[in-house]
């Protein structure tokens, strides 16, 4: 019973996330008259609160810009991707264990042998534990499908194309949300782990950032806002030429 219910906490976090976000950390404009979130609701009082939100803050801002430009950064940003979708799986493979086991249990249970009065009352609590159990259940392919997406992330070179594509491009973010709705109401939860792989990969694609490239491929320098201008000797024979 404890993985199942570890299987529903896991789902409240991760739809929870983005509005966490808005709600605590993205900040307001600065005209607006109401706080910039809630959190600054505690910074007033508390300080210790406000400083290390700073240093939270500055640690994950410098992690996003060395994303920009460190390779090995985006490598990280993938390898922590394939950590939690391998956590999502675990938890969902353990559950589903657990559903199957308990549902073979409520379905073969019999009725017969129990006192008129309390048959129906026993009949409903078992169709309705069966039905609960059915939900917990992911098909066999779900998980291959989820494995096979799994270990594809690992080649850095298709993970980062894929992310950079959806960070890119609208109607992808559109159809990947919508795919997810429908994959946790058309299947009444028996394919929530493929929405949940998909839900991870669509929010790394929209923190995901564009690389910087040179013309070579080559992955930039950071470069100061001073404008290099080249200087050219033209030496006095060819200034001759060009006035004939």
């Amino acid at each position: 019973m404890f993985i199942l219910v570890l299987k529903l906490i896991l789902a409240l976090v991760l739809t929870m996330i983005p509005f966490v976000f808005h709600y605590w950390i993205k900040p307001k404009s600065n005209e607006s008259p109401k706080w910039k979130n809630s959190i600054s609701i505690l910074e007033e009082n508390l300080p210790s609160i406000r400083r290390k939100k700073r240093i939270i803050f500055l640690w994950f801002m410098r992690f996003y810009k060395k994303m920009k430009f460190s390779r090995n950064a985006r490598k990280f940003f993938t390898y922590i991707l394939i950590v939690s979708m391998l956590i999502v799986q675990f938890v969902d493979f353990q559950a589903s264990k657990y559903a199957k086991e308990h549902l073979n249990e409520a379905t073969s249970i019999s009725v017969e042998n129990t006192q008129p009065r309390n048959s129906t009352c026993l009949a409903i609590k078992h169709k309705t534990s069966a039905m609960l159990l059915r939900s917990h259940t992911t098909p066999f392919w779900a998980f291959n499908l989820c494995l096979i997406i799994t270990l594809a992330t690992f080649s850095f070179r298709l993970s980062d194309m894929v992310l950079t594509k959806i960070h890119n491009v609208r109607w992808i973010k559109w159809a990947m949300g919508i795919a997810i709705v429908l994959l946790i109401v058309t299947s009444i939860g028996r394919l929530l782990l493929v929405a949940e792989i998909s839900y991870l990969i669509l929010m790394a694609g929209l923190i995901y950032p564009n690389p910087r490239f040179d013309e070579y491929g080559k992955w930039r320098r950071r470069i100061t806002n001073q404008v290099r201008r080249k200087s050219v000797i033209v030496s006095p024979g060819e200034k001759q030429r060009k006035s004939a």
